[in-house]
This record gives structure tokens, sequence and C-alpha cells, in this order.
């Protein structure tokens, strides 16, 4: 996220260009995807103050349905841009009994509805029936908030089921890395169902990782297990695309740790949310070009840099290429365009998974165009005014 630390009304005196930028950045800002909110007894007025619409799910720790629920909530509340003005948040009872007995929480999980202008709370009974949960979700919100209409895609299945006599053939193909889920009929728990699940998610637009389960039972699923010395379940191995495969030892539930198992083996930088962590796609070699005003000269020395290069770093330098490119031919303001365009496609819930990688990826790359542009325009201002210049002559 860039700091702008140029005012407006500076920034405009300094010619149409700028100002465009301004305008630009303000509509970055506007399409960014909001997170669910954790709130405490601290902070839960800051947030349900009236300035917008609040949906609060009340959990605690213990509550299975509650850890069901949150992966769709989450996605819910990903599907919300801030000029939407509707916030998802949530509080977990245990740590926060007074918000508990504020509002009088005595089951879990519990929705409470806060409409923008009021502090005051109102029922919102959540019943699923079928479909998405986060679908279900939005439409009941729907119906509280005037012009306010959103749907997810229906989820895909992200865990392939294995059989023992597809094992083999699946996780020792070699053109990508497998975790594979052992489990029994009796020890298939929830937490790391839906822990897997994540998981799964995580890497659904990783060409590069397959997800899988296989449930012993029979003779012939248990002695695929011996082989890998698994003796209690439930089991994680993961298999290379060398042939070579590592028992992950980390909690069985935990998809953060999970999920930095694999990027570990296989070289991949997601996480837990399914993101590109940061500074993935960036290439080393080609930032400080990114860096530093864009010439004819800079853009064929990064073309020389880019020749020396292999792998995803040639694949993720040619982005930088285009976007230096662009930046001669229509202006130093496109890094700025580009970025707003490319949060507004992923915004949205049309584009696959491995589009949404690549979008990711360029995002990230022009991320580092738009600092730079904001860094030398705070320094221009800077060495202005150590002119002795005041801001009206800026």
């Amino acid at each position: 996220i860039v700091s702008w630390s140029l005012d407006l009304e500076t920034m405009v005196r300094c010619g149409p260009r700028v100002a465009a930028l301004v305008v630009a950045a303000a509509s970055f800002c506007q399409v960014l995807a909001l997170p669910v909110l954790e709130l405490t007894e601290q902070t839960f007025d800051t947030v349900v103050d009236g300035s917008s619409h609040v949906l609060v799910m009340f959990t605690t720790d213990d509550c299975g349905h509650c850890k069901k629920i949150e992966p769709e909530y989450e996605a819910a509340a990903g599907s919300l841009l801030k000029r939407d003005g509707i916030v998802l948040a949530q509080v977990n009872t245990g740590s926060n009994s007074g918000l508990a007995a504020r509002f009088d929480i005595t089951g879990h999980p519990i929705f409470r509805w806060f409409p923008k202008g009021s502090t005051r709370d109102e029922n919102f009974h959540f019943v699923h029936y079928s479909g998405r949960m986060a679908n279900t979700l939005l439409t009941m919100v729907g119906d509280r908030v005037p012009d306010f209409e959103r749907q997810l895609r229906p989820l895909k299945k992200v865990i392939t089921q294995l059989k023992d006599h597809d094992f083999d053939t699946f996780v020792y193909d070699r053109s990508r890395g497998v975790f594979v889920y052992f489990t029994t009929a009796w020890g298939d728990r929830l937490d790391v169902r839906h822990a897997l699940d994540k998981v799964g998610r995580a890497f659904d637009g990783e060409s590069g990782i397959e997800v899988a389960k296989l449930e012993i039972s029979n003779v012939a699923e248990r002695d695929v297990a011996n082989r890998y010395a698994l003796d209690d379940f439930p089991a994680f191995v993961f298999f290379d695309t060398q042939g070579e495969w590592e028992v992950y030892s980390g909690p069985v539930n935990d998809a953060g740790a999970m999920v930095g198992f694999i990027n570990k083996r296989a070289g991949t930088l997601r996480t837990v949310d399914g993101k590109l962590s940061p500074g993935a796609g960036k290439v080393t070699l080609l930032e400080p070009f990114a860096k530093s005003p864009v010439t004819e000269t800079s853009l064929a020395e990064a073309k020389v840099v880019l020749q020396g290069l292999s792998g995803m770093d040639q694949k993720n330098g040619a982005h930088y290429i285009k976007i230096m490119e662009r930046v001669l031919q229509k202006g130093s303001e496109f890094p700025f365009t580009e970025l707003t365009r490319l949060r507004s496609l992923l915004a949205k819930d049309t584009i696959s998974e491995e589009k949404k990688t690549q979008f990711l990826v360029r995002e990230a790359i022009l991320e580092s165009f738009v600092t730079a542009t904001v860094d030398a325009g705070q320094a221009a201002k800077n060495t202005a005014l150590g002119r002795g210049a005041t801001p009206d002559e800026l």
C-alpha cells in the first residue's frame, strides 16, 4: 500500500499530469478488498460508530460451527470494497466477555447487525440451506443495504480424492508437487478437514501444487501408508517434482503451518489466504530500474539484464520491460492507472485463480514503480522547500 504524503492542492499546482496521478491513486484506494476485522473491547466502539454498516459475528475458540463458517465469512468480506461502506467483523467472546454481556451473547455463532447511522444492534438470524454460505451472507446483507448486490462463484473442489490404484500415478507425476492427507474413516477430524481445505484454496492458483487425500479403507491403501512409515493418523506427506518425499511434522490443524511447509519444499510464495507473499514476483536485479526514472537508456539496460535471467525471474522480468515501455509511451502516470485497473479486475469474482496469480505478480511489480514515483515527488517537494520555496510556489 502506498503512503501518500503530498497534499492534493500542492500536487494539482504541479500540473495536470501529477493531478492525474492523484486521481488514479484515489480510485485505486476505492477498490481495495476488505478483511474481516477482529474487534476487542478496546476497539469495538471505534469501528461500530455509525459511519458504516457493520455485521459482527460473535465466536469462541471451542465452537465447531464457527470454524466451519469462518472461511466463508472471510470470503464474503474479501468481496467487499471500501466504497461499499460495509464492514464484516468478528468478536471472540472468550477474550472479550464484556462484549458478550453487553450484547447478551449466550450461544455461538451469533450475528448482530449495526446499520449505518446507528450504534444499536439488530438481530441477524443467519439461516443457510444450500449453495455457497458466503452468498447467503451477502444476500442477507443486500436485504439490509439499498442497491448492494454481490455474489461469489460456487466453490470448486480443491482436494483430489485418491485410491490405492491411482496413488502412484498422481503423486509421482513430477510435473508438480503434491501434498497428501492420509486419514481413516474414524480419524478424519473436522478441524483437520477445514485446515486442509484452506491449504487447497491457498494453492488453487498455483499450477505447480496439488492437494490430495487418501482415506485408508482397505489393505491396499494401508500398504500405501506403510511405505512412508505412517502409523498415526491424520498424517501428511509432500511429494516433490524430483520424486522425493517428506512427512509433515507440524500441527495437523494449522493451515498456516502447512502452507509454510509446502512453500519451503516447493519454493512457492503463498500465504494462507491464497495471496502471494510480499515481494513475490519481484526480480531483484530489475528492482533498481523500477525505482529510478524511466528513460530510453534505462530501458535498454534493463533489457540486457533480462537476457541474463532464466526461469521465473525471466518470465516476471518481462513485466518490468513492458511497464517501462508503457511509461515511455503513455507517461509517468501509467503505473498508477494500470494498478487501478488491475485492482478493479482482482476485486471481481469472475477471473480464474491462475489468472488471479498472474495479476498479483503484476500488481507487486507495479507497486515498485508507483512507490518510486511518489518518493520522487516527495523528494522534489523537500528539495524545493529546502531552497526556501513556500508551498504556494510549488
